[in-house]
């Protein structure tokens, strides 16, 4: 009998310790957002992200330094925020895309996961004016460059 109790207690310790094995690394180890701008040719799928907020940020340094602070979520923990900053067309409009990309076939928890970026708009080199912002082409604000 002490033996069968014995096989008994290997086999649940057996399972127990394979069902217990390290975690498999999700296909993006840091879902937090990057600093650097996206880019849009990268590999995975590129998905929306949902902005609930966006505001500009002047700095009154020299030169004047402008960045967008933007405040969302991703569709899931498994997708990384990405975003271009477009040149001033010939409107003095400033386009921001902003996006995400998660690896193709990753399996990921459904859940949003929020995010605040801050970021920079180029502004060396270009022409005093008036300028005004879009992210995802909707109307975020506008500034004069160089501020005054």
């Amino acid at each position: 009998m002490n033996l069968v109790k014995l096989i008994i207690g290997i086999l649940v310790l057996s399972i127990v310790t394979a069902c217990s094995g390290a975690m498999a690394e999700p296909p993006f180890p840091d879902p937090t957002p990057t600093a650097d701008p996206g880019n849009p040719g990268e590999p995975g799928l590129r998905s929306e992200v949902y902005i609930n907020s966006a505001s500009l940020l002047i700095m009154e340094s020299f030169p004047v330094q402008i960045r967008a602070l933007i405040q969302g979520d991703l569709p899931t923990p498994c997708h990384m925020l990405k975003y271009n900053v477009a040149n001033p067309d010939s409107g003095n409009a400033i386009h921001i895309e902003m996006f995400s990309i998660a690896e193709e076939g990753a399996v990921c928890i459904q859940m949003l996961q929020p995010f605040e970026e801050s970021v920079s708009i180029p502004m060396e080199g270009q022409v005093d004016g008036a300028y005004k912002v879009f992210l995802n082409g909707d109307f975020v604000g506008e500034f004069n460059y160089p501020g005054g």
